[in-house]
Order: structure tokens, then sequence, then C-alpha cells
């Protein structure tokens, strides 16, 4: 099986605010870990476009698109969003998604398992006016618990209300909690109704701490 994925995002904010690899990487590792045999990489010089750097860097990070092994041993983000640039080969179009008071629904990611010197954090993007406590978050069996902090979400247009303005639940993930390929999470929002907007699962190299040095 030969997925074409990298087109997906080309263009986006989330190309220009990450940078390309960071998330490139991610939809690779995603579908890999979901058996596909190769990433088709068809347009994907187009990217540069948005992301001009020079050409030893923007081409030498498709080095890491090259096996499962190479993908997951990246910091990566992985994408759960809405828009334009939605195609056939991608996830179905999940969201927004509006979760009643006291209700909880189900969203499919294709993820790929940390490794051992990595750690997970999910970026829930919403609207509405729940706190941290109003949220929780769910992946498969494994509870990441409700949120840990609400941070202001990305920027709206001028003419939109203040009070409109989306924001973001962080959630700190459990070691083990995501395997590879399709995943189910799980949100559920207490006390108001809650718009899911988009959810980003980030990957983040652990911190290694410094050899200390003789008294």
């Amino acid at each position: 099986m030969l997925i074409d994925s990298l087109g997906i995002h080309f263009g986006s904010l989330y190309i220009r605010y990450y940078g390309l690899i960071i998330v490139t990487g991610a939809i690779a590792a995603g579908y890999l870990a979901a058996g596909a045999d190769g990433i088709n990489t068809f347009n994907f010089f187009l990217a540069r476009y948005h992301h001009p750097v020079p050409a030893a860097e923007f081409y030498g990070g498709l080095r890491q698109l090259r096996s499962l092994e190479e993908a997951r041993s990246q910091s990566r983000i992985h994408l759960l969003t809405a828009g334009y640039w939605q195609t056939e080969c991608d996830m179905p179009k999940q969201v927004p998604l509006t979760i009643d008071t006291y209700t909880e629904r189900a969203l499919e990611m294709l993820l790929a398992a940390e490794g051992a010197d990595q750690r997970v954090e999910a970026l829930v993007c919403f609207d509405g006016d729940a706190t941290a406590e109003n949220l929780w978050l769910r992946i498969g069996m494994h509870s990441a618990g409700h949120a840990v902090e609400i941070r202001e979400g990305p920027e709206r247009k001028q003419e939109d209300e203040p009070e409109h303005k989306s924001k973001i639940a962080v959630f700190n993930v459990p070691a083990g909690a995501i395997k590879d390929g399709t995943n189910k999470l799980i949100i559920r929002s207490e006390s108001v109704s809650t718009t899911i907007l988009g959810i980003d699962v980030v990957i983040h190299m652990a911190t290694v701490p410094e050899a200390e040095g003789p008294d």
C-alpha cells in the first residue's frame, strides 16, 4: 500500500507555524504505523513556496520519512484539522464537533506511538466557556484526566467578537496511551457544551538531565 499523504496540509497555517517536517513527518509516521508500505512525495517541492529554506535543509528532511523507525524517532505533531486541505486520502472530516453538556464524543486519528525517549501532549482547540476542570480526555482505555491548563487559541479575524475567540486545552498524555495506527480520542465536556475545532497530538523529545559535575 502506497499512501500519498504529504500534500494534505501544504500551504496551511500549520506548515507556516510549526514547520514542514515536524508536520509532514507526523503524517508519514501515522500512515506508516497504520500499515502503509511507503509514502509518495509527489508535489512535495510545492511546499517550499511557503517554507523558503535552502534546498539541503528542505529536502534533507525527507530522509526522516523513509521508514517508521526514522519517522517515530523525531519530534512531530499529529493533526486533526478541518478546512480546504482535506482530501479523500486523509481521515474523514470530523471537526468542528459540538459536545453537549455532560456528554462525550469520540474522534479518530492515525498516530505512531511514542518512543522510549519521548513524551506526549494533546492540545485540543475549542470554542466555548469550558475551564480546565470541565474537559476530560481518554485515548482508547487510557485516561489523560482533565486538562492541565487553558491557553489562548489561534488568532481570529478582526471582525470576530472577542468572546468567540478559540482556546486550547492542554492534556498530559500518559506513556503508552497511544498506539500505532488508528486511535480513538474521547473528549468529555462537563457543565458546559463545547465545540471542538481541532486536535494536535504533540510528540516531544524527553528532556535529558544534564550530568552533574564533580563536587
